[in-house]
């Protein structure tokens, strides 16, 4: 659009005026110097662009890494909770039935699902 203007100026001014070799050249080379300033504009632009979306990435990934953290300090914590119910075990009463309990629910827990695997695995190869 801005290039189209300054055609459109440039012809009518040589159009008012005599024509000459020198004013074709000089107007040419202007011309030819605004391309090269836009070229260098939408270059910049460019570059300006992808910083900030590098920006806005890094601020992702802190995101990111800031949730991974949190998840782990509370992880950190609930083992260390365990651990402490563990080497104590005995000196708080009802601990012991306590991990009983768990101990048995896990192992519920596993007999359960290789159940169903089995299930799944036997189901698969009959109707195959």
């Amino acid at each position: 659009m801005i290039q189209q203007t300054r055609d459109r100026e440039a012809l009518s001014l040589s159009m008012n005026r005599p024509k000459s070799t020198q004013q074709t050249s000089d107007v040419s080379r202007l011309i030819e110097e605004q391309d090269r300033i836009d070229h260098s504009l939408r270059i910049a632009d460019s570059t300006i662009e992808q910083a900030y979306e590098t920006r806005r990435e890094f601020g992702r990934q802190r995101a990111t890494l800031t949730s991974i953290n949190r998840r782990l300090m509370a992880s950190a914590s609930i083992y260390s909770v365990l651990i402490f119910i563990f080497l104590t075990k005995g000196s708080i009463p009802g601990i012991n039935t306590l991990i009983g309990k768990i101990n048995t629910r896990k192992k519920r827990d596993s007999l359960i699902i290789a159940a169903l695997l089995a299930i799944c695995i036997f189901g698969l190869i009959m109707f195959r």
